[in-house]
């Protein structure tokens, strides 16, 4: 239903009010005019029929004077502009001021001359068919000792008052319809002048229903309405002071909240999402818009979390909980801590889960625990077979010289590679605290002298095995390195590339430009890597074949080497290779 304006609902009323009030005085002051004027027309008939009593005595005590009396009664009422008019008791009219009595008819039905007859003065006032006007009709009763003698009716027109009170009414309407004009639009211009208050306050209010709680609603009129309108300012103030606040606080909780690196997802007392931050989608891999309002159990397909978010809602205290997935055929693990939501009151209204993903420190545990597995696998191996050697020397069982030189030197060669594992240990431990540095000693310099370096030290190991080292370098082309890092893992890479190369075959050694990157490769013509190792071949101690490793002298750690100092230089490093087709190891460099 549409709503009308205020201003068109109090001024019809005001409008009705002008218009009844109007009518109702122009009513009651015409009938108060007729009314008075009649009653004075009443009394002076009363009075004039009085004045005649002793005349028409006079002609009543002489019948043959009669007729002289309808003469003398014509006379006076041209006078008085009077009808004089004497009946007899029986009806009959005796004289008349206007008409001849012998045409006249009986009167004794006439109401006035009823009541005179019956003692009293009688007024009525009717349409006269005999002048046909409007009469007014004054009987007196003409007493002689107590009985009535005849009627003495007095009678006026009244048709001219008629026209002079129209007359009068017409101007009255007039006036009252100016009046009720004049008050009418008075009353707009007030209704006008009390409404615009209320019209701005109106206007305040939608725009503060808008948002914009900043606008002030204009303080005008009266007393109440100032009132209204600076308590509305004062609450739009307010009310813009909270909501900043709010969204102040909203703001700095969803900074934080979309900064943290754990997940959290909160839930209501039914179990529906209602709000889950960045990392919670990207450890989930979730989409934020699709599963914001929805159920734990519809927008994760996970029965571990489903199940914990249960729990917790059962639990009245915090609990926490590991559980894995598995992402691109990846193992995964995260730890879960949940706990109930509470509002004021201290009501429970749903709970939060954190959830922190723990691979990585996992994956730490795992390699450390591998990497002290594998020191110790790899320490035993040579401090074993010294270890037995000198107990034979000692024993003194061994008298042939030939067998005691051997035995010294297995314990020559076995403190050898003790010393190169314990080597490369120190180096990996100076690289990793290199790499932790916030600020590392790098320079842009070329790196073709770096690389060659690092062959010519490959040189004596290369010629044993007559394998030829190929080199391509453009002799412009720089680096951000530290040279000394990145020699030794060119090294590395070149003495691996020998030791698993066929004699007579060649290493190719070339560091090239692409884009912001410098990219160094060594390819080799040897075995190769079958695929399911590449992922783990730059591991601590990790070997592809044991045997043949050891066999070559390695100690594990020098791909491992090589990738920490590729860190170190804010790059990675990489391999491609097949069984029986070599392999290409690449280390990637910041140009600058």
């Amino acid at each position: 239903m549409i709503k009308k304006r205020l201003l068109w609902q109090l001024f019809p009323l005001y409008l009705i009010i002008v218009v009844v009030s109007m009518v109702v005085m122009l009513g009651y002051y015409s009938g108060s005019l007729r009314e008075m004027y009649l009653g004075t027309v009443a009394q002076g008939l009363e009075a004039r029929a009085n004045l005649l009593i002793p005349e028409v005595t006079a002609f009543l005590d002489s019948p043959e004077r009669i007729a002289e009396l309808s003469k003398i009664l014509k006379e006076m009422g041209i006078k008085s502009r009077t009808r004089i008019t004497v009946i007899l008791p029986n009806g009959e009219v005796a004289a008349d001021s206007d008409q001849d009595p012998a045409k006249m008819e009986n009167h004794a039905a006439r109401p006035e001359v009823i009541t005179a007859l019956s003692g009293n003065t009688g007024i009525i006032t009717r349409y006269s068919n005999t002048l046909d006007v409007r009469m007014m009709y004054g009987a007196v009763p003409l007493l002689v000792e107590g009985k009535t003698r005849a009627v003495i009716r007095t009678a006026v027109p009244i048709s001219s008052f008629d026209a002079i009170l129209d007359a009068f009414f017409n101007r009255m309407v007039i006036g009252a319809c100016m009046i009720a004009l004049a008050v009418s639009l008075i009353s707009w211009w007030l209704l006008r002048r009390f409404l615009l208050p209320l019209e701005d306050i109106r206007n305040g209010v939608q725009r503060f229903a808008n948002g914009d709680l900043t606008s002030r609603i204009y303080v005008h009129g009266s007393k109440e309405i100032v009132y209204l309108a600076r308590l509305m300012n004062k609450m739009a103030m307010q009310l813009n002071e909270r909501i900043d606040t709010v969204v102040r606080q909203r703001n700095e909780l969803d900074a934080v909240f979309s900064s943290m690196t754990d997940g959290v997802i909160a839930v209501d007392s039914s179990e529906r999402i209602i709000s889950i931050n960045r990392a919670a989608v990207r450890l989930l891999e979730l989409e934020p818009d699709a599963v914001r309002g929805k159920l734990i159990h519809e927008a994760i397909r996970n029965a571990d979390l489903q199940n914990f978010v249960r729990r917790v809602f059962n639990s009245a205290a915090g609990i926490d909980y590991e559980f894995r997935i598995y992402k691109n055929r990846q193992e995964q693990f995260f730890k879960i801590y949940g706990a109930i939501l509470k509002d004021s009151q201290g009501q429970f209204i749903g709970a939060v889960v954190i959830i922190t993903d723990i691979t990585q420190s996992r994956k730490l545990e795992i390699v450390r625990r591998d990497f002290v597995a594998n020191v110790s696998h790899e320490l035993r191996t040579p401090i074993a077979a010294i270890k037995g050697a000198s107990e034979l020397l000692i024993s003194g069982d061994i008298d042939n010289d030939k067998d005691k030189a051997e035995f010294l030197s297995i314990i020559d060669v076995q403190t050898e590679r003790l010393s190169l594992i314990i080597d490369d240990l120190l180096a990996l431990s100076r690289i990793e605290q290199e790499e932790n540095k916030e600020e590392k000693d790098l320079s842009v310099m070329p790196i073709k002298d770096v690389i060659a370096s690092a062959i010519h030290d490959c040189e004596v190991f290369a010629t044993e095995k007559k394998i030829l080292i190929k080199f391509t370098c453009d002799d412009n082309l720089t680096a951000k390195i530290q040279p000394r890092l990145l020699e030794q893992a060119v090294v590395n890479l070149i003495e691996n590339a020998i030791k698993y190369s066929d004699a007579g075959s060649h290493v190719a050694v070339a560091a090239s430009e692409q884009g912001k990157e410098v990219i160094v490769s060594v390819k080799d013509n040897g075995c190769g890597i079958p695929h399911e190792h590449l992922s783990r071949i730059f591991e601590r101690f990790y070997r592809v074949d044991k045997s043949r490793s050891r066999k070559n002298g390695g100690t594990g750690l020098g791909l491992a080497i090589v990738k920490h100092i590729a860190h170190l230089h804010g790059g990675r490093v990489d391999v491609e290779s097949k069984p029986n087709s070599g392999s290409t190891f690449y280390v990637t460099l910041q140009k600058s």
